[in-house]
């Protein structure tokens, strides 16, 4: 169990959770650890994740992980910005950024459907020796 609110999302994305119980761990941050109660906090819009059967699924793996016997304390409110949740939504908005920027750059270097610039070839073509047929 880290004491480090910090490592809190490092060491929940270790475990082995069931769907619903990582769903819960992810949206939580790591507040206290007095005695064997771990006081977590969790967005009053992922409150309904503190459902005792999703919550005792992760005492469960807390307990396995740590051989230590945990009770879950959960403060609802305000956004947990340093969970794992957060830390993901963070690292997919700055790599679709990155997209983004790179998509850019990409167009700039293509047609309007999206097609590469022709290469340049030695064929002996030049625009001049293109005539118009009329018909």
């Amino acid at each position: 169990m880290p004491l480090d609110p910090a490592a809190w999302p490092a060491f929940v994305a270790a475990l082995n959770l069931a769907p619903m119980a990582a769903q819960l761990a992810g949206q939580t941050e790591l507040k206290s650890i007095e005695g064997n109660v771990v006081t977590l906090a969790l967005p009053a819009t992922h409150k309904h994740l503190a459902d005792k059967a999703y919550s005792d699924r992760l005492k469960t793996a807390l307990d396995a992980a740590t051989g230590r016997k945990w009770m879950l304390a959960f403060e609802v409110g305000s956004k947990a910005e340093s969970s794992l949740a957060a830390q993901r939504h963070r690292e997919q908005a700055h790599h679709g950024q990155q997209q983004r920027t790179q998509g850019r750059h990409a167009h700039q270097r293509s047609d309007s459907f999206g097609h590469p610039p022709p290469a340049t070839t030695t064929t002996g073509f030049t625009p001049s020796a293109v005539t118009r047929a009329t018909l």
